[in-house]
């Protein structure tokens, strides 16, 4: 019970005036605006990362095509004969250029080395052993004594039961010749030697026959000696042609790849190289990708895979947009060309001669010479490191993946045979028991 109200105790019936209540935020609030803020900034870095691998080269325009440069056409892919069919011919001689010409290839590809007299000769490796009856370094021997030797002596079409060209005066050839014989057909020039003098000796050869210029692409592994030869051609007002050497296809690669390309070529660095010259593969590096030729297209350059001799691949090649093919087998590409639309069909007289030709001035192959690349640059080997490693890593997790798998899947399967056998057990006790209580 209650007191009873007296005088002194009033009932206030007044209401109280409405106050603004505080503005309090609790944890959950907290916790609610942080769980938003940390979306957003998610989506905004998702978004941001988006675009750079996949728009930001969208940004800025597509480098046009150049225009036609000696055997560079955009859409026209062409056939090199690399060091002038030398499955069919010695190669780097005056008869292989000859010959890769009447099967139908577009370029004659060769490479230069400096003689002990300063003479720019073709020739492929450092040391003559291996093509020649000689052996020595090529910058040991004089032009006259380089010519001495037999360049057709070890050519064998059949694994070494016959050597056709023996005897047959087969000579290395200079440069020089090469350009009094072919002056206008199209070549495709390799600086052998790592060493800026050869550049200089190949830049003399060119200004000395006027007009060459239009005919020729120069190209080279060695970034030292085909920088050189750019900076002279560039400050002689030449802009010859030239290939990219192994440090511009890793950028150019990596780039690429990042989809920062026109970026990089457009702020930073002007790209100089007209072409890219490349192997279908280096090491696990697989460059025959319609990606890389797609963005080679884009900065308006040219993709030439080398060395390509199954006519199945050739194909392939030049369906993904290939430019050029560079073969040791230019009858065979010629062949594929023509299958495809893109070579004429040779008249009868033409079969007839090439007929005639054959088993005389060259000989069909039994077998195929496998190119291998091998890197010279520091960037080249950490490319293939780099995918040799991650081969390796995800070898590495399936190992462990497997290890930790298989003997828990065996503990799952010997504790499902216990349960199994003692479920089994236990069936027989069972029933004597509730017969034995039945009873």
């Amino acid at each position: 019970m209650g007191l009873p109200r007296g005088p002194l105790q009033r009932i206030n019936t007044r209401a109280a005036p409405c106050l603004p209540l505080p503005t309090i935020t609790s944890a959950v609030d907290h916790r609610h605006r942080y769980i938003m803020m940390r979306r957003v900034l998610l989506v905004v870095v998702f978004l941001a990362c988006s675009c750079l691998l996949f728009g930001f080269d969208n940004l800025f325009p597509l480098r046009v095509p150049q225009p036609p440069h000696a055997f560079l056409h955009p859409g026209r892919p062409v056939i090199l004969s690399h060091r002038g069919s030398r499955s069919l011919n010695p190669e780097n001689t005056i008869l292989a250029f000859e010959n890769s010409l009447l099967l139908g290839a577009d370029v004659i590809e060769t490479d230069v080395r400096l003689t002990k007299d300063n003479v720019l000769v073709c020739f492929h490796d450092e040391n003559v052993a291996r093509t020649t009856n000689g052996s020595g370094i090529v910058r040991s021997f004089t032009l006259q004594e380089i010519k001495y030797l037999d360049a057709g002596y070890h050519f064998t079409p059949d694994n070494g039961t016959t050597f056709p060209f023996r005897g047959k005066d087969v000579r290395v050839s200079t440069l020089r010749e090469v350009y009094e014989k072919f002056p206008r057909s199209y070549i495709n020039i390799e600086i052998k030697d790592d060493d800026p003098y050869a550049a200089d000796k190949l830049y003399e050869e060119i200004e000395f026959h006027p007009g060459w210029e239009q005919y020729i692409v120069v190209v080279g592994q060695y970034c030292k000696s085909l920088g050189r030869f750019r900076s002279l051609s560039l400050s002689k007002g030449k802009n010859i042609a030239s290939a990219a050497c192994e440090n511009d296809v890793i950028t150019f690669l990596l780039h690429s790849f990042l989809r920062t390309s026109r970026v990089w070529y457009t702020f930073v660095q002007d790209f100089v190289p007209k072409a890219f010259q490349v192997p279908v593969r280096s090491g696990l590096l697989s460059l025959d990708s319609s990606f890389f030729v797609s963005c080679a297209h884009a900065m308006g350059k040219y993709i030439h895979y080398w060395v390509v001799n199954d006519p199945r691949e050739m194909r392939r090649l030049v369906e993904i947009g290939a430019d050029g093919l560079i073969t040791d087998r230019p009858d065979l590409a010629a062949q594929i060309f023509r299958d495809m639309g893109i070579k004429e069909q040779p008249s009868q007289e033409e079969k007839d001669r090439i007929k005639s030709l054959s088993g005389k001035s060259f000989f069909i192959p039994e077998f195929d010479v496998v190119e291998v690349h091998t890197c010279t640059s520091i960037g080249c080997v950490a490319v293939q490191s780099l995918e040799n490693s991650l081969l390796m890593a995800s070898v590495i997790v399936v190992g462990i993946i497997l290890c930790c798998y298989i003997p828990y899947y065996r503990s799952r399967s010997s504790s499902s045979s216990r349960s199994s056998s003692s479920s089994g057990m236990k069936g027989p006790s069972s029933s004597s028991s509730s017969s034995s209580s039945s009873t």
